[in-house]
């Protein structure tokens, strides 16, 4: 009985078009379709594509000048009572970045040039403010996070200031909560 259902509904061979040559007018229409085809050469074709990384660095900044007197630290890690006490905002901040405003590789290269400088200079205690970006129901409410927000811990890998930094965490309201983090430099040698 189901047989019959599903072959009672499977195209006839009278409606089916017979296999042949193509109209005058079919061979017209893809000969206009088709006239702006090329060939692709070796170097074109595509070889074993590969999904893009999430981590691609979209801009990439120049490189930065290492301030004089910067060495690499050795390991070494934080503890809980200092992670603790930096997660709180107990802890003195002792320089300040407001990358509102900035442009992604603007501001990339600002935090990147700010993180190394600070380390030179003996300072623990950062604070970085991304912004929230646009809540929902805001003007030009966009989705997601903030641009800067939303690259801002990708940042923190890279290579040129990975080195330099103990720990990192969202800040206090008073520091400007989910807008801001604290980075706690590890100590120069």
């Amino acid at each position: 009985m189901r047989l019959k259902c599903i072959m009672s509904f499977t195209m006839s061979k009278d409606t089916e078009k017979p296999p042949g040559n193509p109209s005058e007018t079919d061979r017209d229409l893809w000969q206009r379709v088709t006239q702006d085809i090329r060939q692709l050469s070796a170097a074109d074709k595509a070889v074993g594509l590969r999904k893009p990384s999430r981590f691609t660095i979209r801009n990439p900044v120049p490189d930065i000048a290492v301030p004089k007197g910067f060495e690499l630290p050795s390991g070494g890690g934080i503890d809980r009572k200092t992670e603790d006490r930096l997660r709180k905002g107990e802890i003195a901040i002792e320089a300040r970045l407001d990358l509102h405003g900035h442009t992604l590789s603007a501001a990339r290269e600002k935090l990147l040039r700010f993180i190394a400088q600070s380390f030179a200079s003996n300072k623990r205690t950062l604070l970085v403010i991304t912004g929230k970006g646009r809540q929902p129901g805001e003007a030009f409410y966009s989705e997601g996070k903030g641009a800067i927000k939303r690259e801002f811990m990708l940042w923190l890998e890279d290579p040129a200031i990975r080195h330099c930094i103990l720990s990192s965490s969202l800040a206090q309201p008073r520091h400007g909560g989910s807008g801001a983090y604290y980075i706690y430099l590890r100590k120069k040698k």
